[in-house]
């Protein structure tokens, strides 16, 4: 069956907790509803009994059996008419066994039909709600007319007239309630997208980032300490075994099916290269010390000690490597030494000081130090803070200032709401003929509105409304509403002849309205409590001194009870909501933290792309063959081939790992040139491309130009953020201009300045997609990687800038 568009929307499956507001308002409505259902059938059980005795017992057990599945119903799932339905025919058998319209037990029948009515159309949102409703209505209108003609046409119609208002009221407020928790959770949906997008970007730029740093560390280094020959300083043996890890890691960063395993703290001391010192703690306290700290921290740890000693291996020129290991209360230090050559001033860039050690620490948290001198050595430093108790106060406070903005911006609309409700349904029964004695009803309405009024011009922030800002003026409003909610019981009272005259019209909720309105301002529980008191005592006092006889003293206090009781009613429901709400929003933050998780692992799955495009079959192969003995360390050729290799894998470190979604089709540019020979000047700084199609375009205007390019002819590339978005700089002499070159977002150039041509274009940034990871590049090749033909390896020049 199709919903009703009226409804309140349930709470959908979107992005992770953007239902948590509408949700928070189903679960506090239907607890309520229940709980209402149940209390309301417990006191029709005591009116039962005492206004028919004994001949009241069989339909006294059945209001007992229907609070009883009330109670059961807010634990265990049971169709959603069945304790309204059962509640409403119990409401008309109650006139029946009555058979006295002036009984208590016909007044509390009345309010059975009306508060089933209410609870159906609160629990439903379908549109056949609104047929059983006045169905139910109509049935009991013709039960009495039928079996009590004595009572006349004007009590059958004034039911019918009651639920036609409770349906008309209900479906047009209802709505407008759950606005509220639409807009707030549309709100969060949003910021929760933008999250979600900001921090799987971040988490695999960190990734890459960090892949890009080990590559850095072991592959190049290795290359680069044979092509300069200071391998042969160490034993050959260890080289093998590096090449033969590096190949292990360079395979594991192209292949989607490997994960590279994350050392443990103790594993710095098996760290290759030099011979090493160890000092300090131990396995056992370093086991420990471990598990205070994070994985990445850890990762961190090993990386950066790592370079420590391969920049040792290299350029120290010492015998050995110390490393240290102190564990503090707070912090864990580990201090990497050698007793080499040492450097003065600002640390040399090729020992990846910057980026390896000090870029690294930072972005794991870490603290690092690198202190050197000539003839001195060097010591490397590296601090890392164990992890605290998290402190839940900031996100706890965070948390209580967003569930407290949404569930007072819900219960001020709710109260509102309500208040203008039973005033529309307090005028359509006085106009449709209800008990109205000295005309009470007409100030009553009047009076009703005045409180309407005022909650409205105070809960609106208004400039007008400064004074009901205050603490002053929302304590002068609160006094007004509690005032206007006695006034308005005792005008609805007098309506009735204080019960003696017309009971069963008594409009008992009348009162509910600026009370409703004064608990949905959150006055306090002392204000409240002092409210409802003060209402209570009221009725007794009625009930005591003004009634005309004993029936109309019960009927005021079960007219006190319908008041107080939903008053009460309501003010559980403002607490159940807040609660709700709140744990609402943090199921919200662990189901966006969850599914940040498996975003950032999937996006991490395809970081293997990045790599897989860059081409590393030539550097596997090479390391391979050292590994395995086939190429010499010492040999020239193997010297000169290891020097190319590290020269092109430093063009691919040069690419930010900031550019999530531009990394891939730059190496399949840096990749298409190297192989076809065409010597590549690429200059990119800035962030990310704004979005994958624009990573997209750029990298299909790369590789043309670079196809179109002859081999040794060199190609000029920049490429820079321009606003919103980014600006695309490509020269070269047999440059030619793209086919598509209409089609690009934004402006585009394209000129010949004398022997060279130009093409500028620039992208707008227009969002086309929202995914964290880069789309599928252009690329001529299969995926399956085989060996590449390498045409004019001497004529590719590194990208601007080397570690």
């Amino acid at each position: 069956m199709s919903r009703d568009p009226a409804a309140p929307p349930p709470p959908r499956e979107a992005q992770p907790g953007t239902a948590w507001a509408s949700g928070s308002v189903t679960a506090a409505i239907r607890q309520v509803a229940f709980v209402a259902a149940a209390a309301w059938q417990l006191v029709m059980v005591l009116v039962t009994l005492a206004s028919v005795g004994g001949a009241g017992w069989g339909l006294a057990v059945a209001q007992g059996v229907v609070a009883v599945l009330a109670i059961v119903a807010l634990r265990r799932p049971m169709p959603a008419y069945l304790v309204p339905g059962l509640a409403a025919a119990l409401g008309t058998c109650g006139y029946l066994v009555s058979r006295d319209i002036d009984s208590a037990l016909s007044f509390a029948a009345c309010w059975q039909i009306n508060f089933a009515s209410c609870i159906a159309l609160l629990l439903i949102a379908r549109r056949a709600v609104i047929v059983a409703v006045v169905g139910q209505a109509l049935l009991a209108a013709l039960a009495i007319l039928t079996v009590l003609p004595e009572w006349g046409p004007q009590m059958p119609f004034s039911i019918a007239v009651s639920q036609v208002s409770i349906v008309v009221v209900m479906r047009l407020g209802l709505p407008r309630l759950m606005r509220v928790s639409a807009e707030a959770d549309a709100a969060a949906g949003a910021a929760d997208a933008a999250e979600l997008r900001l921090r799987v970007s971040a988490l695999l730029g960190a990734r890459i980032a960090e892949e890009t740093r080990t590559l850095h560390d072991t592959a190049i280094n290795t290359l680069g300490a044979v092509a300069n020959g200071t391998a042969g300083i160490v034993e050959g043996g260890q080289v093998r075994d590096q090449c033969a890890r590096d190949v292990v890691l360079l395979e594991t960063m192209r292949d989607d099916r490997s994960v590279p395993r994350t050392l443990a703290l103790r594993d710095i001391f098996a760290l290759p290269g030099l011979p090493i010192v160890r000092g300090g703690a131990q396995d056992a306290e370093l086991d420990r010390a471990a598990a205070r700290l994070s994985e990445e921290a850890t990762a961190g740890i090993v990386g950066c000690v790592r370079e420590a000693l391969t920049n040792a291996a290299k350029h120290s020129g010492a015998e050995r490597v110390a490393i240290d290991a102190t564990v503090g209360g707070a912090e864990l230090v580990i201090r990497v030494e050698d007793r080499g050559r040492g450097f003065a001033g600002p640390s040399p860039g090729d020992r990846g000081i910057a980026t390896s050690i000090r870029a690294r620490a930072s972005d794991h948290g870490l603290v690092a130090e690198v202190d050197s001198a000539p003839g001195r050595g060097t010591r490397v430093e590296i601090t890392a803070p164990f992890a605290p108790v998290r402190d839940p106060a900031p996100e706890m406070a965070r948390t209580d200032a967003e569930v407290h903005e949404v569930s007072a911006r819900l219960l001020r609309r709710a109260g509102l709401l309500w208040g203008m409700g039973v005033t529309v349904v307090s005028v359509l029964l006085t106009a449709t003929g209800s008990a109205n004695v000295g005309n009470a009803l007409l100030p009553m309405i009047v009076l009703m509105l005045a409180a309407w009024a005022a909650a409205w011009g105070g809960t609106r922030g208004r400039p007008g409304s400064r004074l009901l800002g205050s603490t002053v003026g929302r304590t002068l409003l609160a006094g007004v509403l509690a005032l206007c909610t006695l006034a308005v019981f005792v005008l609805s009272a007098a309506a009735t002849g204080f019960g003696g005259l017309g009971a069963v019209y008594w409009q008992a909720l009348a009162p509910t309205g600026p009370l409703v309105m004064l608990l949905a301002l959150r006055p306090g529980r002392k204000v409240a409590v002092a409210a409802m008191t003060a209402w209570a005592l009221l009725v007794l006092a009625l009930a005591a001194f003004v009634a005309p006889d004993a029936t109309a003293a019960q009927i005021i206090v079960l007219a006190g009870i319908v008041g107080v009781g939903f008053s009460a009613v309501w003010g559980r429901f403002q607490t159940l909501l807040v609660a709700q709400a709140e744990r609402g929003f943090r199921d919200r933050a662990r189901a966006l933290d969850a599914r940040i998780a498996v975003d950032a692992a999937a996006a991490a799955r395809t970081s293997y792309l990045r790599w897989l495009d860059a081409g590393l079959d030539s550097a596997i192969e090479l390391l391979r063959g050292i590994a395995e003995g086939s190429r010499g360390v010492a040999a020239a050729a193997t010297r000169a081939a290891c020097a190319e290799e590290e020269q092109y894998l430093r063009q691919l470190v040069q690419i930010s790992p900031e550019f999530v979604r531009l990394g891939r089709g730059l190496m399949a540019a840096l990749r298409e040139a190297r192989d076809r020979g065409v010597p590549l000047v690429l200059r990119a700084g800035g962030p990310d491309a704004p979005d994958a199609a624009t990573a997209e375009d750029v990298s299909g205007v790369l590789l043309s130009a670079i196809r179109g390019t002859p081999p040794g002819e060199a190609l000029h590339v920049s490429l820079f953020p321009l606003g919103s978005g980014m600006q695309l700089t490509v020269s070269g002499a047999s440059l030619e201009a793209p086919a598509a070159l209409a089609a690009v977002r934004g402006s585009s150039r394209f000129e010949r300045l004398g022997s060279v041509a130009l093409l500028e274009l620039t992208y707008t940034g227009e969002e086309r997609s929202s995914d964290p990871e880069p789309r599928e590049v252009p690329h001529e090749r299969s995926r399956s990687v085989p060996r590449l033909p390498r045409r004019g390896r001497r004529g590719s020049p590194a990208a601007a800038g080397a570690d």
